[in-house]
């Protein structure tokens, strides 16, 4: 994606279509749309990943936009280039489109283990999104 295009669509507010985020279940996604709040014909979506092939712990957050995948978070799985988790894609030309992986403790300083609700709260907060409700009664 065009650093240019990237920058627009980050950087802009953004807002979940629903009223509350519910983490899925070990094994599944769910997946939720959202839009610019200036800009309602701006659209993206939010996946939020437990479907681990081979590692069943799995938790990736995935945002999208028409031109492809903005940003992506995981927070368990397999290393990247010897980047352990949790660490992050951004694809734009900066980041190799994606292809380089970044340690979360070089974005931010706060410390992320196991607690999902922290990291989807950080992942939305990283994103640009407004506040949102989340469903804590998976945690």
């Amino acid at each position: 994606m065009e650093q240019e295009i990237f920058d627009l669509l980050f950087n802009c507010r953004k807002m979940i279509e629903d009223t509350l985020l519910s983490i899925p279940d070990q094994g599944s996604q769910r997946k939720y749309q959202a839009k610019n709040i200036d800009d309602e014909n701006e659209s993206f979506s939010l996946v939020i990943n437990r479907k681990g092939h081979l590692n069943k712990n799995t938790l990736t957050y995935l945002l999208s936009s028409r031109f492809g995948v903005m940003v992506r978070l995981d927070m368990r799985g397999a290393p990247h280039n010897d980047v352990e988790t949790p660490h992050v894609h951004i694809f734009d030309e900066i980041h190799n489109n994606g292809r380089d992986a970044i340690h979360l403790s070089k974005l931010t300083d706060i410390t992320i283990l196991e607690d999902i609700y922290d990291s989807l709260s950080f992942f939305l907060e990283y994103n640009n999104f407004e506040e949102i409700d989340i469903d804590t009664t998976l945690f």
